[in-house]
């Protein structure tokens, strides 16, 4: 099985937007929303260029890490080690809506294929790290003065 890549902000972004979607939902009724994040997932990987097989951001993954986001938001789930990365959604979500919501904005224009990538690879090595990587850490406080300075990534 080939080694899936680590979710970036945009991704857990969006993953965060699903489950306050249908979290009151029995897990049936779960299921097309969960499909829909898969193949917008798909989508923003198509739309960077990425060559992806059958199981990337597939329901299958879909499911699992539904169930990490929901223990953050919960404490209840069956997977109690969500990635850093959630982690920093989750946060950000809980103490910054505004700059949530701009990463969540910026998420569905990738989906439309309106958000410019190479833009956004040209930004300081601060903010593609923070947006890509799970390691990269800021002060709270920092947060927003960081992602309020990067212009909108508009094509």
């Amino acid at each position: 099985m080939v080694s899936q890549p680590k979710w970036d902000i945009y991704e857990s972004a969006l993953i965060i937007e699903t489950y306050l979607f249908c979290k009151d939902l029995p897990h049936k009724d779960q299921v097309p929303y969960l499909e829909t994040l898969s193949k917008n997932l798909r989508l923003i990987a198509k739309n960077k260029g990425l060559k992806i097989d059958d199981t990337y951001r597939n329901l299958n993954g879909m499911n699992m890490q539904f169930q990490s986001i929901k223990y953050l938001f919960t404490g209840k789930g069956a997977f109690n080690n969500p990635s850093k990365m959630f982690v920093k959604a989750y946060k950000l979500y809980m103490k910054d809506r505004a700059s949530f919501y701009l990463i969540l904005s910026d998420a569905h224009l990738m989906i439309e294929n309106k958000f410019d990538f190479a833009q956004l690879n040209s930004y300081s090595s601060d903010y593609n790290l923070f947006t890509q990587t799970e390691d990269f850490d800021l002060p709270d406080n920092e947060i927003t003065e960081l992602i309020i300075s990067q212009p909108h990534h508009l094509k």
